[in-house]
């Protein structure tokens, strides 16, 4: 998605999948059914996150947000065929501060009102008070501080391979933690742990980047 925020209106696949070599286009109507579960070993299936689906399913979140699949026979094939597919959005209005958010009446998410998933525990403030008063100075900021993202050098990678002979999966993944890549897709894909092969080789820093499974591995995966 070029927009940060955009209601998905139809999508056109019909020049793309007319290109030689494209084997298919896959939107959430056909992804995101495949899902049986989708959570991670480090926090639980209980964790307040916000939907993440495979692709996003009537509104585009936020600026890349991934909208649509294109499978072809390589990758100069998949990229004519991506400029090929056809979006129609209706962008909305979009929140870039957090420091507003809360206080907006737009939400990103339905199901989360205020846009808060969730609090950290601490101390009421009040329970601070008589420090203030007793400090012998007090000093009050405002510090602002971009949206950060781990951009390791090494990028993500992933190839997967399906046998439907055995009902095994291997997946090649750039990942640090192949243990989790291996429970994840099991839960994903509703398949037994033990028919998921996760092989990994020379892996450079990800910076935690590269611990759990994001949106474009589960789509390939479920494709």
């Amino acid at each position: 998605s070029p927009f940060a925020r955009a209601r998905i209106e139809g999508i056109d696949a019909t020049e793309a999948l007319a290109l030689p070599g494209v084997h298919a286009v896959l939107t959430a109507a056909e992804i995101n059914a495949g899902v049986h579960e989708q959570w991670y070993t480090l926090v639980g299936p209980k964790d307040p996150d916000t939907p993440r689906p495979p692709l996003a399913d009537g509104e585009a979140k936020f600026v890349g947000d991934p909208v649509a699949l294109v499978v072809a026979e390589s990758r100069y094939v998949a990229e004519d065929a991506v400029d090929r597919v056809v979006v129609d959005y209706e962008p909305l209005p979009a929140l870039a501060d957090y420091a507003t958010a809360g206080g907006a009446d737009e939400l990103v998410h339905d199901a989360y009102p205020g846009n808060y998933a969730a609090d950290l525990a601490i101390f009421p403030p009040e329970t601070l008070d008589d420090t203030w008063v007793g400090a012998a100075h007090v000093v009050d900021a405002t510090i602002h501080q971009q949206a950060y993202a781990a951009v390791p050098m090494e990028t993500r990678g992933m190839v997967a391979e399906w046998s439907a002979a055995s009902g095994e999966l291997t997946v090649w993944a750039a990942t640090q933690a192949p243990h989790e890549v291996r429970a994840f897709a099991a839960r994903l894909l509703g398949i037994p742990a033990q028919g998921v092969r996760v092989i990994v080789r020379d892996t450079g820093g990800g910076f935690g980047q590269k611990v759990v499974p994001m949106r474009e591995d589960m789509c390939i995966m479920l494709a």
